[in-house]
Formats: C-alpha cells, structure tokens, sequence
C-alpha cells in the first residue's frame, strides 16, 4: 500500500508554577509535519537562506529563548549568549549589550513569513497536572520511578492526534492508499530528562495502540523516532543535505504555541521590540495548526 512519506520534527515547552498553590504545571508536545518532498525541496534550503541572509553561521543553533532575551534591555550580561550579541549587537561584538533592533526585527518578521509561507502543518498536545494532586503528591523516588508522568501521556496522546492527520480522516473517510507515513525526530540531546518517557510511549504506541487506533493501524502511519541533538543541527553538509532546520523551527514555535493553546501569557506571544510595530505571532502560525488539545494528567474524583 503506497503512502506519502513525511518527516515530523517535535520539541516541547512547560510552564510551572501555576494557579492558587503554584501547584499547577503545563507539558506541551508541539510537532510540525511535511511531505519528504517539501522538506527537502522548500524548508530545508529556505530556512538555510533565511540564516545566510542574517549572517547565522553554520554550527550555531539557534534557540528562541536565547533570541527572545534580547528583548529585554538591561539583564545582566552574563545572560546573554555571545554568539547572538556578536550577531544582533549594533558593534557584532559578543562583548555588547547595544542591540541592533532594525536588524533583529527584520530577522524575527522573516521567521514569522516563513512559517506562514513554508507546507508545514502544527499539532499540539498539552497536559496539565498538580503536583499536590493524587499520584503526583507522592515524592518518594521509587515511586515515581514506577509512574507514567506527564511526558509520557502527552507523547502517546500526540500520536493520536496526529494519526488523524496521518490517515487522513479529515476527508470523512479511510483509503489505505492515501495516507502518510512519518519519522518522528524529537528535540533532545542524551541527557535530555524525558527521553525516556518519549520512547516508551513510541514503543507502546506501536506495539499496542493508541487511545482511538490499534498497532496495525499505527504502525502504517508512524515509522521511527529519534532523538536530534544540539551538535547535529545547524551543520555545514555536502550537497545541501539535511541540517535539521525543522528543529531551530520547532524550538520558535513551540512555547508560542503551547502559550496559545493554554492562554498562558498570551502578551508574550507578541514580540516587542523596541521602536517598531509590535509582531503578534499567533496570526502567522494559528493558519498553519491543524489540531490540538488540552488534557488532564488525572480525572479522579475525591
């Protein structure tokens, strides 16, 4: 049975911290999808002449927390990465905290058109749980070593949402022969903390199902995942090969997103630089969302 090939890149944001207690913590998965073709023939090359034309360097990864510090005037410098002063300062100089703004706000208004303009389609899932909560109350380490937390929940959750997507149930109906078919690259270098959490969803998903899908099903629309660390994105490679520009994209859109999903701080998915109109980002990434959710870690009464 012939299907589309595609590749899904994913990465995640949290928010902690929240409500009466400071008890309440957001996870969110936030994943983009395209065609192999589109990837390799329009995201990839563009996204590399979006960083040639901003001076970005090979081997710098980019990452939107590092990026969106600039906006903040006055932190101390030791906050701040050099690579990007040496990029965004008005001197490019890694020892200046004067930021180039004109320069800055064009980089970001690109970033934002490309996401707008490139074939990629966003799924989001988040959970919320409470630390005070049932299960989560329990600190004792061998215990929380033999629960499923949130990550978990939200990978194998994930792949639900996106199988609708991948089966291409949104026409109405099922056609073996038109769906898709992903390798799942994830954000996370060895030590990243829910490696583990990620995997054992993939492997039981594909092994046993999803909420709505059995593993035959699964198995024909997901193929693999692996893990994308830092010293692999961003690298010079011979004849246009694949530098994992979708990671540097998930990593923008990710806390966007996720804050969009949530309304968790929505002013601060507008990008306030000084001296210049306000760049609201939702109305260049919410067209290119194709579906998300919002759940709970438990729904136990007491």
């Amino acid at each position: 049975m012939a299907s589309t090939p595609c590749i899904t890149y994913l990465d995640e944001a949290k928010h902690s911290g929240r409500g009466q207690h400071r008890s309440i913590h957001h996870y969110t998965i936030v994943s983009i999808t395209a065609t192999t073709s589109d990837y390799l023939s329009s995201i990839e090359p563009h996204w590399h002449s979006l960083r040639i034309k901003h001076g970005i360097p090979d081997g710098l990864t980019l990452h939107f927390t590092d990026l969106r510090l600039l906006l903040q005037p006055g932190q101390p410098f030791q906050k701040y990465s050099p690579d990007l002063l040496q990029l965004f300062s008005k001197s490019r100089s890694p020892l200046s905290i004067e930021i180039d703004y004109p320069r800055l706000y064009a980089f970001f208004l690109d970033v934002l058109n490309f996401i707008k303009a490139e074939p990629l389609k966003i799924h989001a899932t988040g959970i919320k749980s409470d630390r005070n909560g049932l299960i989560r109350q329990i600190n004792l380490n061998y215990f929380q070593d033999f629960t499923y937390r949130p990550p978990y929940h939200a990978f194998k959750e994930h792949m639900n949402l996106m199988a609708l997507y991948l089966m291409n149930l949104y026409s109405g109906t099922y056609n073996a022969r038109n769906c898709f078919f992903t390798k799942l690259r994830f954000d996370g270098d060895v030590d990243f903390g829910e490696r583990d959490d990620v995997r054992e969803a993939f492997n039981h998903c594909i092994s046993l199902g999803t909420r709505h899908f059995r593993p035959q099903l699964v198995k024909r629309v997901f193929d693999e995942i692996r893990f994308i660390g830092k010293n692999e994105v961003a690298q010079a490679t011979p004849n246009g090969g694949i530098t994992h520009a979708g990671n540097e994209i998930t990593d923008f859109l990710a806390v966007m997103v996720s804050r969009y999903i949530w309304n968790i701080d929505m002013h601060k998915t507008v990008l306030a630089i000084p001296d210049h109109p306000p760049l609201d980002s939702i109305p260049f990434i919410q067209p290119k969302l194709v579906a998300w959710q919002c759940l709970d870690d438990n729904f136990f009464c007491k």
